[in-house]
């Protein structure tokens, strides 16, 4: 399901509803009601598995993955303030076709996703949409080198690309991960994914406030189930985090969300005490992977899609089965641990929800069935989760709308805020870099670091001298949702005095460290990155050798942050060492009074 503007739920069942196609439906959690606004049919489409994307206020787009005039499926249009249905384009098989979204927004102001059929080789393709235009290009033809297959969406990072992955093709014809240049039309494999890593990915990547990217396998890893995975794209390293068990869950289809209390939620379709699924907490700072809940009864089983954050510690999702057999929405509250079915589907209102909840910029949740409704091809709903109330808003038919919808919708024409650099993200100490952020007239802006809101930057542009992590937050006045861009890492690895005889191991070439001195308040920070090791030896000597500090200290998510006081420190030069396991790096320090 997904929050949409208006403030309900909406999302869609791949069955059930008048033609059995399945349904779009509206819940409002406030008064736990639903209705159904859509029900899908032969021309249209049938059986959506998609989430929604609020293009503008009231428009959104998502995709039907069969029929329509080319049998391919559609990409449609709902517009929740009129309640009309419009498709937009039909995929055919030459063009690429099947595809499960959700679109994403690119920095050029256009829409990209990827295909699991069609295409020359009928491996898939990436396209790019114009919704402007109505404009459809296909850009990319995948094929067994490339990967092929694409399931979950693309994910946008601050390098400006998109990166996704395939379930099958690449070296071992376990899928690859992917990295698309959308200005230069070039695709790029990243990883061959193996058993050792996992492979056959099919839910969609999730690039964390950490300034990493997550994504789960279905396959290989330890217990041959599949794994959870962060990815450095600036380093070009996968690292596995948890090996999927029959007890643990596996089959993980929807994709991860990050939550505001910084941890990473999931579902998988199967595993736990029923093998009918669980849901699971990430923490990406210790590592710790915990089982929050396990599928069965009245709350529904085998979920195929990903949670949205309603409000801080509210999650909602949506199963199979339940009550009445086609499906539930649920409440999560991750704080409380407790799990509450809010609205059970029923065939005439859409059955099998195997998308995701989207929200809209009317705070209103809207989704999609993949059958069931009125012509049993799917519907489209609506949920409030304020006043607790579910609407089905239409029902998908095979001809005109398409049917079975898997992905989630978007929302044209609200911005997604993207930083852009005037230079290189790393540089010396002294210089900087300007980075900037998109928004329309209006908007609230508010820039942080390392998790930190900086005083007095509201604006479009910021001078970034200091090393660190940063990320805005902008409030845009069209839609009611705020949104906080990725993460950019601002790298400051050139220090004077400095020269390659400071570097005493070689073993340390993947780790950076930087210092920030200032000399106002008489204090440097020292931030290190990328160490693989749990604990480390901070040492600091000044340049007879005399050791002033020496501590030891646990390492978290693989860095360093460290403010040191040095208003004792007398003029001259200084070496920092930083000790993790076997690795050592030496970097100068000068204090100039």
């Amino acid at each position: 399901m997904n929050l949409a503007s208006n403030g309900k739920l909406y999302g869609t069942l791949s069955s059930g509803g008048t033609n059995n196609y399945g349904s779009l439906f509206e819940y409002d959690y406030l008064t736990n009601s639903c209705q159904y606004k859509y029900n899908f049919n032969l021309i249209g489409g049938i059986n959506p598995k998609s989430g929604f994307i609020e293009f503008s206020p009231g428009k959104m787009y998502s995709c039907a993955s069969q029929n329509g005039i080319a049998l391919g499926g559609t990409l449609f249009e709902y517009d929740f303030n009129t309640n009309t249905y419009s498709k937009k384009l039909d995929f055919s098989s030459s063009d690429g076709s099947k595809f499960n979204g959700p679109l994403t927004l690119a920095s050029n102001g256009k829409y990209y996703a990827g295909t699991f059929h069609g295409g020359i080789a009928d491996k898939g393709v990436i396209f790019e949409y114009d919704y402007t235009t109505n404009n459809y290009v296909k850009k990319i033809e995948l094929v067994d080198t490339t990967g092929f297959y694409v399931f979950g969406a693309l994910i946008h990072t601050p390098n400006l690309k998109l990166y996704g992955h395939t379930k099958y093709g690449g070296a071992n014809n376990l899928g690859t991960l992917f990295e698309y240049d959308y200005v230069t039309n070039t695709y790029l494999k990243k990883f061959d994914f193996d058993q050792i890593s996992g492979g056959n990915p099919l839910a969609s990547l999730l690039f964390a406030s950490d300034g990493f990217i997550y994504g789960t396998t279905t396959s290989g890893g330890n217990n041959s189930l599949g794994t959870l995975f962060q990815y450095d794209y600036v380093l070009n390293i996968l690292t596995v985090k948890h090996h999927f068990s029959l007890n643990s869950g596996y089959d993980s289809y929807g994709g991860l969300m990050e939550a505001s209390n910084g941890k990473i939620y999931g579902m998988t379709k199967m595993g736990g005490i029923d093998d009918a699924g669980v849901l699971f907490e990430y923490n990406p700072v210790s590592g710790q992977f915990i089982l929050k809940y396990e599928f069965q009864g009245i709350v529904g089983s085998s979920p195929e899609g990903s949670l949205i954050e309603t409000a801080p510690g509210i999650l909602y999702g949506m199963t199979r089965g339940g009550s009445n057999g086609n499906g539930d929405i649920f409440e999560f509250n991750y704080n409380a641990g407790t799990i509450v079915p809010k609205h059970n589907f029923n065939n005439s209102d859409g059955k099998e929800p195997l998308g995701s909840l989207f929200k809209a910029s009317n705070g209103i949740l809207y989704g999609m069935t993949s059958i069931g409704g009125l012509y049993s091809r799917g519907t489209v709903f609506e949920y409030n989760n304020n006043t607790n109330s579910f609407t089905k808003k239409m029902d998908l038919d095979m001809g005109t709308t398409g049917w079975y919808p898997t992905s989630s919708f978007i929302e044209v024409d609200c911005i997604n805020p993207i930083i852009t650099a005037s230079g290189p993200l790393s540089f010396c100490q002294g210089d900087s870099v300007i980075l900037s952020v998109n928004s329309v007239g209006g908007s609230n802006i508010q820039w942080y670091r390392n998790g930190a809101p900086i005083a007095g930057a509201t604006g479009g542009n910021y001078t970034a001298k200091s090393p660190g992590r940063y990320y805005v937050s902008v409030s845009d006045p069209y839609c009611a949702i705020s949104v906080n861009t990725s993460i950019i890492r601002v790298r400051i690895p050139c220090l004077p005095p400095f020269d390659n005889q400071d570097k005493l191991s070689s073993s340390l070439t993947d780790a950076d460290i930087f210092l920030n001195y200032d000399s106002q308040q008489q204090l440097f920070e020292i931030i290190a990155t990328d160490l693989d090791a749990e604990t480390y030896n901070l040492l600091i000597a000044d340049a007879t050798g005399r050791i002033l500090l020496n501590e030891n200290s646990g390492i978290s998510n693989n860095s360093i942050y460290r403010n040191i006081d040095c208003s004792t420190f007398a003029k001259g030069l200084y070496i920092v060492k930083i000790v993790a396991s076997d690795k050592m790096l030496s970097r100068k320090f000068v204090k100039e009074r």
